[in-house]
């Protein structure tokens, strides 16, 4: 069919390349990430992200004040 994509209802799956940068850094970074329990801040602190991320993306605020207020929000949340 012409200006269907030939990946659309295709059976072949995707091959990620060991050399790929994106899950090189994922795989260096493995050793740090954390699994745990979501605390009761939880909820209250994501509700406090979006609100900043958007800022920091549409260029509102700078990123390192962005995150050191919300790093500041979330510490004064109650536990």
């Amino acid at each position: 069919m012409p200006g269907r994509s030939r990946f659309i209802g295709s059976r072949t799956p995707i091959r990620v390349s060991p050399a790929d940068p994106v899950l090189k850094t994922l795989l260096a970074q493995a050793p740090n990430w954390q699994n745990g329990q979501p605390t009761p801040k939880w909820v209250a602190a994501e509700n406090l992200t979006r609100p900043e991320i958007e800022n920091v993306y549409i260029g509102q605020k700078a990123a390192k004040l962005a995150m050191e207020g919300l790093a500041r929000q979330i510490d004064a949340l109650p536990d």
